[in-house]
């Protein structure tokens, strides 16, 4: 995908992680790098899974079934692991949103992949009443396709709602919390500044 959309996708994994996480535990500090390394296993895996759908490289089942094994493992392991303690944890969260975040990145912004533009095949779209022929895009096998617009618009709503619902409980729902606890309530008066 490139170093450019590389980057674009570590940050947007970082930092929807850490909105997302933030919405059921307000006030924790994000823990490190691993939802960063969860996004880059969702980008992998949509990646892999667009050329694979297409066709393009058949040699990619093998290794997107090992990783997705690993990865599906790794979360599950995670999730027990942070359900056995009291709460929970701030990286559970923020692990399974790097990883959505990841793997919405690639449908979204759909780089190109091995220098090449991610592969589509002709399929029939509604348009309004009528139906016409239109561009989809396959993931994982040619049955699970949809048209890119729609895929984009799809994944771009993902990422959007968990923005908003970060922004949502931010502003409002945690308007009360001091905004030393989380840096984001801002529209609530300190008790430690002086009344003038």
């Amino acid at each position: 995908i490139g170093s450019m959309h590389t980057a674009q996708a570590v940050a947007t994994a970082s930092c929807f992680a850490a909105l997302v996480a933030s919405v059921r535990y307000f006030g924790s500090m994000f823990e490190g790098a691993s939802a960063l390394c969860f996004g880059l296993d969702g980008a992998l895996l949509c990646a892999c899974g667009l050329l694979l759908g297409a066709g393009r490289r058949p040699e990619l089942k093998g290794f997107l079934l090992s990783r997705g094994w690993h990865t599906i493992a790794i979360m599950f392991f995670d999730t027990v692991r942070g359900c056995s303690q009291p709460g929970g944890t701030t990286g559970n969260t923020a692990h399974a949103a790097g990883f959505v975040a990841g793997f919405a990145y690639i449908l979204a912004r759909l780089p190109r992949l091995g220098g090449r533009p991610v592969p589509t095949m002709p399929c029939i779209v509604r348009s309004g009443s009528l139906w016409t022929e239109g561009e989809c895009v396959a993931l994982f096998s040619p049955v699970y396709r949809a048209p890119v617009e729609q895929v984009q618009f799809a994944a771009g709503g993902v990422l959007a709602t968990g923005v908003v619902a970060a922004l949502v409980n931010a502003f409002l729902v945690r308007r009360a919390v001091h905004p030393s606890a989380d840096g984001y309530s801002i529209f609530i008066r300190s008790p430690f500044r002086r009344a003038r």
